[in-house]
């Protein structure tokens, strides 16, 4: 997806001896399947910032699993250029979003928004189309054991190396039926209640211990203490030192 790029600017491109061009502009869209080979790529004027967005064919796999009628191929997808689809760059911008301001649970973000994606693609975009598995021994929803197994997993491991993946596991369901249900019974996608809850974590921890917040910040599943800087500020409306100093009593501070 295009992000920045010159008015009126083409971009020509050919795989596997299809040739296409294309005006770019601000959320030009194009897609590439697994499989296509493109040997020639020309551009009349700079790109200067384009997003790159890479599906492995593990996650169509896991589709054809856990959604699918029968074996999904990556390749079905169409080789397209300049296509309108609203739905695939909101979810293009959802991850850049998480790239350019992290949150503690960008990592669930990005496996949500690349199982959407996955479907989407293979739906809407595909030589191939499927019908959805049958669910006659599946749940249509969280009920409610299945979701406080999952509220008291995440709760109790806020700190763990959470994914998608392991919370479908707790309720016993696929990750693409998990991730729609969730939302459905939170209110919430996985994502923003696990972010939620290593918020909750962090001020325990500046609140009641003397860790440096280099090591709050990792406990929380931030990248760097700069990146839980920022994404303390926007959630609390301080910086995590501020909190510590408001929070803590004046010796357990100094000693920190």
């Amino acid at each position: 997806m295009s992000l920045r790029c010159a008015a009126g600017g083409k971009v020509g491109r050919r795989g596997s001896g299809s040739w296409q061009e294309t005006i770019a502009r601000p959320g030009t869209l194009w897609l590439c399947p697994i499989g296509i080979h493109e040997d020639s790529i020309r551009m009349t004027s700079n790109i200067p910032e384009v997003f790159h967005l890479y599906l492995s064919r593990q996650q169509f796999d896991t589709l054809s699993r856990e959604e699918w009628d029968r074996p999904f191929s990556p390749e079905a997808i169409h080789y397209l250029a300049g296509i309108e689809d609203d739905l695939i760059r909101q979810l293009c911008n959802s991850i850049l979003s998480e790239l350019r301001e992290e949150t503690s649970g960008g990592k669930l973000l990005v496996e949500t928004m690349s199982l959407a994606l996955c479907a989407h693609l293979a739906h809407s975009y595909s030589g191939q189309p499927r019908k959805r598995a049958a669910t006659g021994t599946k749940p249509d929803g969280l009920d409610g054991a299945r979701l406080q197994r999952v509220l008291d997993y995440v709760r109790d491991n806020p700190d763990g190396d959470l994914s998608v993946a392991d919370l479908a596991s707790v309720a016993c369901l696929s990750r693409y039926h998990f991730a729609r249900a969730f939302q459905k019974a939170v209110g919430l996608p996985p994502h923003r209640y696990v972010s939620e809850q290593r918020l909750v974590l962090a001020r325990r921890l500046l609140a009641e211990s003397s860790e440096p917040l280099a090591q709050v910040a990792l406990t929380c599943r931030f990248s760097s203490q700069a990146n839980f800087t920022k994404a303390f500020h926007r959630a609390a409306g301080i910086s995590p030192g501020q909190y510590r100093v408001a929070a803590q009593p004046l010796s357990v501070v100094q000693g920190s």
